[in-house]
């Protein structure tokens, strides 16, 4: 916090489920879980440290300490930091893509605060900080098709125009009385800065080693007003993922498959394989993420994809010989949707570009007959046809991802925050003769079993099951629970996959790997006070 007394962070419970802000008191022993804030992501203060900004459901909120009250200011489908100043203006990034906005912290509709050329589909300003004066503001530019232009820029309320103040991979952070703290690979430096000429100047020390890297751009370190020092190292505890078959009843069985950087399980139409994203090696030696197919009977693994920085999302066409995925940067969700054969011969070929539909891609599923593709958009679904021509199918104020055809083709499933969080429900493809809400209490991640009879959804660590009946109408019971164990959530956007069995009696889970926990790469947080003091010593 700006006053110094106080750490707010992301998190997740140790026994897993979905992220949630945390605020630990330096003069305390524990940190406390603020309600309200779940799948809460990138906070930051407002100036006075009564208040904290955060991005969850596809929403620019902000919550009061004192009362634990939360209320939402504005949209933000995909937020990248924010930046609260003085006079009560928040600047932040509504989306992974795009420049920056600004509204009043009492909310309103934003505005621009940084201009950017439209059609600059790789361009992204993101991770806002204000200087001093309230009035200038720095911000990470990040462009995905010119890396060697990727920097710190500083601009102001009053202007569109930037000023590059130096080139680098990750974003910098204004540290009083006049500094600036950036990252050279995983060592955290600090700069002298100009708050006047607004440049850096001297030799820039470095400060700390180690740190965690935070996605492709952003860095877990902050600096107080009264010059205390806060930084993480060590990897992300849900780096490390296990398999397992988890039985109707919640009995769990591993895969022989070591833990792993595993994400978005899914199982081959026959139930004989697994397709998985596997991050590589990250900090210096990161190259980013592949897609992989593990042979369930044979028990090997073997690599699918080669060229990209960031495959992820697969989804198995509906006879299993073609995956569909996004092809990013990083590991994010912004990128073109590709395909390759799943038995990894012939080429990675274009489905669609940024282009033709810009910002965040995500495949969700195909329909029985192979001719459509329904993915999540920035945030709502589109479908695209056998033509190549897209159909925004739901296009709301509200977010709507994870669309999934019912084997009959005549229905879908999807999830929405309409209500104010998450729920799952049913409509008829096309849309427009029927809608039904199916979970009460969140949903996430629908999926029908192979006779369409039964419809399965995530509410939070919690699997659960309803009865449908497809036909001229949509009937369904009420959902019960099957199990519960472990599921973390990556982020409101992205939840933790999950698969099920042809015959719909076991589930493909990833969940935490126990016998990870506690080693030396285990996330840690240090706060260091008059940090600057110990560099002059």
């Amino acid at each position: 916090s700006p006053d110094g007394t106080r750490v707010v962070f992301a998190g997740t419970a140790a026994g897993g489920g979905g992220a949630a802000l945390y605020v630990r008191p330096l003069e305390a022993l524990a940190a406390q879980r603020l309600l309200a804030t779940e799948g809460a992501s990138f906070p930051f203060w407002s100036p006075d440290s009564k208040s904290v900004g955060f991005f969850a459901d596809g929403k620019l909120k902000k919550i009061d300490l004192a009362s634990g009250l939360a209320v939402t200011i504005c949209d933000a489908p995909a937020g990248r930091g924010g930046a609260w100043s003085r006079a009560g203006v928040i600047v932040f990034a509504p989306e992974d893509v795009g420049g920056l906005q600004q509204v009043s912290a009492a909310g309103g509709t934003p505005a621009p605060a940084t201009a950017i050329d439209p059609a600059a589909t790789a361009l992204s300003h993101r991770w806002p900080q204000f200087l001093p004066d309230g009035i200038h503001f720095l911000y990470f530019k990040w462009d995905r098709a010119d890396g060697g232009s990727n920097g710190v820029f500083v601009t102001s309320l009053e202007s569109m125009t930037s000023t590059l103040v130096m080139s680098t991979e990750r974003q910098a952070k204004y540290a009083p009385p006049a500094a600036l703290l950036f990252m050279s690979g995983t060592t955290l430096m600090r700069q002298p800065f100009d708050t006047t000429g607004l440049r850096v100047t001297g030799e820039p020390v470095p400060v700390a080693e180690n740190l965690s890297a935070i996605g492709t751009t952003g860095a877990a370190y902050s600096v107080s007003d009264t010059g205390a020092l806060v930084y993480a190292t060590g990897q992300a505890i849900d780096l490390r993922r296990r398999l397992v078959w988890v039985d109707r009843k919640g009995g769990v069985t591993p895969l022989p498959l070591a833990p792993g950087a595993y994400a978005d399980p899914a199982l081959s139409p026959d139930g004989r394989q697994i397709v998985l994203t596997v991050r590589d090696a990250i900090g210096r030696n990161a190259t980013g993420a592949r897609l992989w197919v593990y042979d369930i009977a044979r028990g090997t693994l073997g690599k699918r994809t080669f060229d990209g920085a960031g495959d992820n999302s697969p989804v198995w066409s509906h006879d299993g010989t073609f995956l569909t995925f996004t092809r990013a940067p990083g590991v994010t969700s912004v990128g073109p949707l590709m395909r390759v054969r799943a038995d990894g011969t012939g080429a990675v070929e274009a489905l669609v570009t940024d282009a033709q539909v810009p910002g965040a891609k995500v495949a969700a599923s195909w329909s029985a007959d192979g001719r459509l593709l329904a993915f999540n958009g920035s945030q709502d679904i589109v479908v695209r046809d056998a033509e190549g021509v897209f159909h925004p199918t739901l296009t709301t104020k509200s977010v709507e991802q994870d669309a999934r055809f019912a084997p009959s083709g005549q229905w879908f499933s999807y999830s929405s925050n309409e209500t104010g969080r998450f729920e799952i429900y049913v409509q008829s493809y096309p849309p427009g003769s029927g809608k039904w809400q199916i979970s009460n209490g969140g949903g996430a991640q629908a999926m029908w079993s192979a006779t369409g009879r039964e419809l399965f959804y995530k509410n939070g660590n919690g699997m659960m099951a309803v009865d449908v009946e497809l036909g001229a109408t949509f009937k369904a019971s009420t959902p019960r629970a099957l199990f519960e164990m472990p599921m973390p959530e990556r982020d409101f956007r992205t939840p933790a996959r999950y698969a099920v069995t042809p015959d719909a009696q076991r589930f493909l889970v990833l969940t935490t790997a126990e016998e990870e926990k506690g080693t030396a790469s285990t996330p840690s947080i240090t706060v260091v006070l008059n940090y600057a003091q110990a560099l002059k010593r």
